[in-house]
């Protein structure tokens, strides 16, 4: 019998993040990433990360001037103008800062899941790519440069795309696109960075079968479910589907 989904609330999520961020982890990080430079710097690492997570999870459509407000709530020294947190939320640092932050994250949820496994299940691959894409709804007057996907959602959204490596817990890959593209126009985009010996775990919104002749021919691999109606007797069985 199939399981109904988990429903994580986003309490759950800030007491998550709260767990595997603390504010020295944070500053840390904010530095090595360099969006904190200066020691006099007023927003500090783990004020700005938390401001885009834990606090606005519940504020998907606060203003720059509403950010500000919750700072200042947070920090009182943290005092700093709408536009002064906008260039700094749209600087080189920040993207670095929070794509460090969102590896972390993936660190520490797939860990339990890959300490239970053997570890002679990963060790013939090079690296295991685990591939998938999230949607979020954004404000229509952004329609023209991210369309939806239509419906009852809205005329606008993005679409992230990840790749992470799980065997050796790092980012491979993260492209953002407007919500109307498919997972499977997407799908051979991989194919210019796969490697020989890597594992490629993707669902079934990426099914491409000349995609998975190509991991074929370079001696990769892949698990994917089985499209309905689709034989291929060419493929090798060193690569497999699931």
């Amino acid at each position: 019998m199939k399981q109904p989904p988990i429903e994580i609330t986003n309490e759950q999520v800030s007491q998550d993040l709260d767990m595997w961020f603390n504010n020295e982890e944070c500053e840390a990080l904010a530095r090595e990433t360099g969006f904190i430079q200066r020691s006099t710097s007023r927003l500090t690492g783990s004020g700005f990360f938390n401001l885009l997570t834990a606090e606005v999870l519940n504020e998907s459509t606060i203003s720059y001037e509403g950010l500000c407000d919750i700072l200042e709530e947070r920090d009182p020294n943290a005092q700093i103008t709408p536009q002064a947190l906008c260039e700094r939320m749209n600087s080189d640092g920040a993207v670095a800062f929070l794509k460090a932050g969102l590896e972390k994250t993936l660190k520490e949820t797939t860990r339990p899941q890959l300490a239970t496994m053997a570890a002679t299940w990963l060790e013939p691959f090079s690296r295991v790519l685990l591939q998938d894409s999230t949607q979020i709804q954004i404000h229509e007057k952004m329609a023209d440069a991210f369309k939806g996907s239509g419906g009852n959602a809205s005329a606008a959204s993005v679409k992230v795309d990840y790749s992470y490596d799980v065997k050796n817990e790092r980012a491979e890959h993260i492209a953002i696109r407007q919500g109307a593209d498919s997972d499977q126009g997407f799908a051979e985009d991989l194919a210019a960075r796969v490697q020989k010996g890597d594992l490629v775990i993707r669902d079934l919104g990426y099914f491409c079968l000349n995609f998975f002749a190509h991991l074929v021919s370079i001696d990769a691999y892949f698990l994917s479910r089985l499209s309905f109606c689709i034989f291929w007797p060419n493929l090798n069985t060193h690569s497999g589907s699931i």
